[in-house]
């Protein structure tokens, strides 16, 4: 692989130090019209945006937004939901960073990829279509509904050489792929066990690259070693701070991964906490690229694995349960072969039906797989 891959132009840190001076949500921050450099003692000394903060204020200031401005929801991977808006440059600049990306899974121009994720409300799907469309690929779009059998019908049909989904999309698939080896499986919204890569490979006869990044920022790829995330610093800027104070570890260590943005100005991200424990490589990659990169070790606080990438915490479904009066409850996440539910326990509960209306409205992206009959729900009224 080639050692050196330039990186399309993104924007100037101080570009995105200005708009993020500009939104409410870096308001209690107080940054300073000078912007201290990447590492340095000032640097690490500022503040850092947390999620709850983000979406209390993420579509703050829409009458500015540009034209061409999109509006999607984080996918729910790491907690709730928030709204997230994209303009049109930024989008831009993403799937331009996701083209690049295409070089350390060594895609070809001309490669038929299939891009089996959401493509309505989260911006997922759309920045992999368009990232593939740049690098030169032919790109199918497929929503990510139906099954096994759905899917294999449009892969007869499109006979793809690279497969993009998530992790236990590919992994319930494997199984029961038919039809010719697939070169490249990209995954990525979800944690990627051995096992799933394993089965993966072996069901489709290809490589497993996963992908890490949030909605809020896109980070990197593995390259074909697959022993962390390449990230290009001149996209996204990576910090691992300590969990409880806005220090940086020792390089090396095992910390909070925190990022800055160098793609996005509707909603800037700046030194932005994602909740995932991680370490920055100090080792240098066999496969001779020049990118740094990050390995990603889990989430800090419990969360459930779901479908479709979809994962939630007990106490944001809590959260969502006092406030729609429901007090006093327990969640506890149910998982066997066949069967993956959500169950709640509490006084005075009402029908599952109406419970779930209440996390769908609640928690969007709990609510799609409710009523798709993706997971189910057991309501326990402790009063009966």
């Amino acid at each position: 692989m080639d050692p050196v891959i330039n990186v399309s132009p993104m924007l100037p840190l101080d570009a995105v130090w200005q708009a993020a001076r500009a939104h409410p949500a870096y308001a209690a921050a107080s940054l300073s019209e000078r912007m201290p450099s990447p590492g340095s003692t000032l640097w690490h000394g500022l503040p850092t945006l947390r999620k709850d903060s983000l979406r209390l204020h993420a579509t703050a200031g829409a009458d500015r937004w540009q034209w061409g401005t999109m509006l999607y929801f984080t996918s729910g991977t790491s907690s709730a939901p928030m709204m997230l808006p994209l303009s049109a440059p930024d989008l831009e600049r993403i799937a331009r960073y996701c083209a690049d990306m295409t070089r350390l899974e060594e895609i070809q121009p001309g490669a038929r990829v299939l891009v089996l994720l959401p493509m309505a409300l989260w911006a997922a799907g759309t920045v992999t279509v368009n990232g593939h469309r740049l690098a030169g690929g032919h790109v199918f779009p497929v929503d990510l509904h139906g099954g096994p059998e759905t899917w294999q019908r449009y892969a007869d049909i499109i006979c793809p050489t690279v497969v993009s989904s998530t992790p236990s999309v590919l992994f319930r698939w494997a199984a029961r792929y038919r039809g010719p080896p697939v070169r490249v499986l990209e995954t990525t919204g979800e944690p990627l066990s051995d096992e799933q890569r394993a089965t993966i490979a072996s069901g489709f006869g290809g490589r497993v690259h996963d992908a890490y990044g949030l909605s809020e920022c896109v980070v990197g790829a593995e390259c074909r070693m697959g022993n962390g995330f390449h990230f290009s610093p001149q996209a996204v800027i990576v910090d691992v701070l300590c969990p409880d104070r806005d220090e940086p570890v020792p390089a090396g260590a095992i910390g909070e991964i925190t990022l800055t943005s160098l793609m996005q100005e509707a909603l800037p991200i700046l030194r932005y906490r994602t909740g995932d424990r991680g370490q920055l490589a100090v080792d240098t990659c066999p496969c001779g690229s020049r990118w740094p990169r990050v390995h990603h070790l889990g989430r800090i606080a419990q969360t459930w694995l779901m479908p479709r990438g979809v994962t939630a915490s007990p106490a944001e479904v809590l959260e969502a349960l006092a406030a729609a009066g429901f007090g006093g409850c327990s969640a506890a996440w149910k998982e066997t072969e066949n069967i993956q539910a959500l169950e709640i326990r509490g006084p005075g509960l009402p029908s599952p039906e109406r419970l779930a209306a209440v996390l769908a409205c609640e928690l969007p992206h709990l609510g799609e797989l409710l009523n798709e009959n993706e997971i189910f729900l057991y309501v326990r009224d402790t009063i009966r």
